[in-house]
């Protein structure tokens, strides 16, 4: 209550020196005239100092004042010294401030009010005097100032430092209200979004981001967002965003909660940085294991195709290879008795053109299976399709022999070739002929077959067609894919019909089934053909 009491005196005091000396009405007057105000103080220590800096710095502009003499007797006090510095009239002694009559009213700092006043009137002067009481209350004002000036200040480089420092990350950075609507927004997402902050500040975060009017709200693009304000706690997301060309960017979004003193969240800080090039590299990297893995995928198969074939390739080279050594030895023979009459000559010849086709035959079948056991270069080439059956029967015509399989061949022979590769191919049709002599054990008819498709001519057409045990309905969606086998583990992995499949895919073709259990099945491998070169 004291306090108050004080308070309210130095003011009534002010008031009373600033009406009785007309300062209130001259005030008022500068405010036209812009007339300003000279004051004197009288005592130099630090109250003194602040006052100056506070005018010095125009901290308080709506008075339009201004010190013009510092008097006190220790001219090494702070305020005398900074007066000094400022060039404002200086002074020890007393009487030289009472002799001023420039002065509209004296700020007494040094607490001796009564000498001071009685010094003036001893003088005849009428300068208001306001008392120390009254004067460490306009200091204290002055001195509020200063520090309401220096906060103004220090929040001013604090924003600027802040501001500087978000605008240097990467990441783009918005600041959104409850409502989604975009407050803030650093250089980073200005930069992506390609507009400049005015026409982006205000905007819903979703227009600006989606090119959308309405929020993400799906399952698959879930709003994080939204996580946000019905959690309160931080979220996270992959989105795809729109860049300032309108390509589709995905991000890596995460959303931070900012929350008043009563834990309700106020705004939404979005922090969103664009993973695009990382996840083109991963999918590529990830795109060169799988197709490294089914590389090896289809050499093994291959493998495992030629483990099928030695058993019956054996005994075909065997065969040959018997008959060879026998006419060897009877020609040998010949020449070891002497025998040259004509008749035994043309004997020997001919026992010598049977080891010639013997030993060519043998040297294709061994040729072929080690091309097809050679893990080859995938390099596309205009293949022949005649020419890949030819090939595959070549290497299994003798096991089908031995199963009694008859095979029908029924080849187109005008056919456009395919761009593709001869090794793959082969292969796929190995497979699938394999299957088929699996399929009839006792016996059986193989058709094969070539042609141009009719209705459009743009494909060249296989159809493989065999008489065994056929596919039941419920396994023939299935047989395609890998692992899937109906043979039991001693005969197959079930990669077979997966591994032709991807080919024929990679070649842009189509493989298709029609099977019933019983009766039989037909493949059929669509391929585009090959459309001959205009000639000029």
């Amino acid at each position: 209550m004291t306090i108050s009491l004080v308070t309210v005196i130095c003011v009534v005091k002010c008031n009373a020196f600033l009406t009785s000396s007309g300062i209130i009405s001259d005030v008022s007057a500068n405010k036209k005239t812009q007339k300003g105000l000279n004051i004197g103080i009288v005592g130099g220590g630090r109250r003194c100092a602040t006052i100056l800096e506070m005018f010095q710095r125009r901290g308080s502009p709506s008075l339009n004042a201004a010190v013009s003499i510092v008097a006190d007797v220790n001219p090494d006090s702070p305020g005398y010294q900074y007066a000094q510095e400022l060039g404002i009239d200086t002074t020890t002694d007393l009487e030289t401030v009472s002799s001023r009559k420039d002065l509209d009213f004296i700020l007494d700092l040094a607490g001796d009010r009564d000498a001071l006043v009685g010094l003036l009137v001893e003088k005849g002067s009428r300068i208001p005097v306001l008392d120390a009481a009254t004067s460490h209350l306009f200091y204290d004002m002055f001195n509020m100032q200063k520090e309401l000036v220096d906060a103004r200040r220090s929040l001013r480089r604090t924003k600027t430092f802040l501001e500087r420092v978000i605008n240097s990350i990467q990441e783009e950075i918005l600041v959104i209200d409850t409502s989604f609507k975009i407050l803030d927004a650093n250089d980073a997402a200005l930069k992506a979004a390609g507009l400049p902050k005015e026409e982006v500040v205000g905007k819903y975060c979703y227009q600006i981001s989606h090119h959308s009017e309405t929020p993400c709200d799906s399952k698959d693009h879930p709003c994080p967002m939204q996580a946000v304000l019905r959690t309160g706690n931080y979220s996270q997301a992959t989105h795809t965003h729109y860049n300032s060309e309108g390509e589709v960017r995905y991000y890596d979004l995460v959303h931070y909660p900012l929350k008043d003193e009563s834990g309700n969240v106020t705004q939404v800080i979005e922090l969103a940085r664009d993973i695009s090039h990382e996840l083109e590299r991963r999918v590529a990297s990830q795109a060169k294991e799988l197709k490294e893995d089914y590389a090896r995928l289809v050499q093994e198969d291959r493998m495992i195709s030629l483990g099928k074939l030695m058993s019956s390739v054996v005994h075909e080279i065997n065969n040959p290879l018997s008959g060879i050594i026998n006419l060897s030895k009877l020609v040998l023979s010949n020449i070891e008795d002497g025998t040259t009459d004509e008749a035994s000559l043309e004997t020997m010849k001919q026992h010598l053109k049977l080891i010639v086709s013997e030993t060519t035959r043998t040297s294709r079948i061994v040729s072929n299976l080690l091309s097809f056991s050679r893990q080859v270069k995938v390099e596309v080439q205009d293949v022949d399709v005649n020419e890949v059956i030819g090939r595959v029967f070549s290497i299994v015509g003798h096991k089908t022999k031995l199963q009694d399989i008859a095979v029908h061949f029924e080849l187109a022979e005008t056919l456009p070739t395919v761009k593709g590769n001869f090794a793959q191919l082969e292969q796929s049709i190995m497979n699938i002929v394999f299957n088929a002599i699996e399929a009839m054990p006792d016996g059986g008819e193989l058709t094969v077959s070539t042609y141009q498709d009719d209705v459009d001519g743009h494909d060249v057409v296989i159809e493989i067609i065999d008489s065994g045990s056929g596919i039941s309905q419920q396994n023939l969606p299935y047989i395609f894919e890998p692992f899937f086998s109906t043979k039991g583990k001693a005969k197959g992995v079930g990669l077979g019909l997966s591994v032709v499949y991807g080919i024929i895919q990679d070649h842009q073709g189509d493989i298709t089934v029609k099977s019933d259990e019983g009766n039989g099945a037909r493949f059929t491998i669509r391929l585009p053909a090959q459309e001959p070169e205009a000639k000029n």
